[in-house]
């Protein structure tokens, strides 16, 4: 720029020396200033170009700085599987996105925040589903009695009852829980009069580990009393439940 400005100054005086008219030198002087104009627009864009390289520059170095730390973060979570790392890589890739320059750039964070995405979609249905399971379990080790049935060994409702010097209850049992083992079955056999009146309660255990969907067969001795007109059997409780 100084080049021109000495350029312009030593045309001028080469033109008064020359003895120029009035309408020449005016004609000079108008190119010299156009000239200027032109050097100065020439300037001004160079200067903002090189200011736009600078600023893309500084993004690019951001956003690299950025996905290396995301994804280093995103390793430590597939090692340790701490969700504070993936939540943090989550937070970096964000970041990141917004200083990608192109499609590319912009395309590589998207897949990360993606896989992100799905890792956390997949917890929350695990978490969900060991929610649920947790409150069958808690209700199946409370209340054994409602996923246990009784049945003689032809499968009816009814449970044999076969005499000889004592009774001797035979029939299956079967586990309806979803989760949860029984053992230590424990039973009561109920005997009535004819009046229905119950007269004697004889309790028995069932020893025998039964698994969901499970069915088992026992036999087992009561005393019963010497006349009685009916009778029943019911579970009472277990002696252990686990899943």
């Amino acid at each position: 720029m100084k080049k021109i400005y000495l350029v312009c100054i030593a045309s001028l005086l080469l033109a008064i020396a020359c003895g120029e008219s009035a309408a020449e030198r005016a004609k000079r002087e108008q190119a010299i200033a156009d000239s200027i104009k032109t050097e100065l627009l020439k300037a001004d864009s160079l200067k903002k170009e090189q200011a736009k390289a600078d600023s893309l520059k500084r993004m690019q170095t951001t956003y690299d700085s950025l996905t290396k730390v995301a994804n280093n973060l995103f390793l430590n979570y597939s090692i340790e599987k701490e969700n504070q790392y993936l939540n943090d890589a989550q937070e970096t890739f964000e970041k990141a996105l917004s200083y990608s320059l192109n499609e590319e750039m912009e395309g590589q964070v998207s897949l990360k925040l993606a896989q992100i995405e799905k890792i956390k979609s997949e917890q929350e249905k695990l978490k969900n589903e060991k929610e649920k399971k947790e409150k069958i379990l808690s209700v199946e080790r409370i209340n054994p009695q409602n996923f246990l049935r009784l049945y003689d060994i032809k499968g009816t409702s009814e449970i044999r009852l076969t005499h000889s010097d004592r009774r001797t209850i035979t029939g299956e049992v079967c586990n309806k829980s979803e989760y949860t083992t029984y053992s230590g079955i424990k039973c009561n056999a109920y005997f009535y009069n004819k009046n229905g009146t119950l007269i004697k309660v004889s309790d028995f255990t069932i020893e025998k580990n039964i698994s969901p969907g499970e069915c088992v067969r026992f036999k087992n001795l009561v005393y019963e009393p010497t006349l009685f007109a009916s009778w029943d059997v019911r579970i009472v409780g277990v002696n252990y439940a686990r899943n």
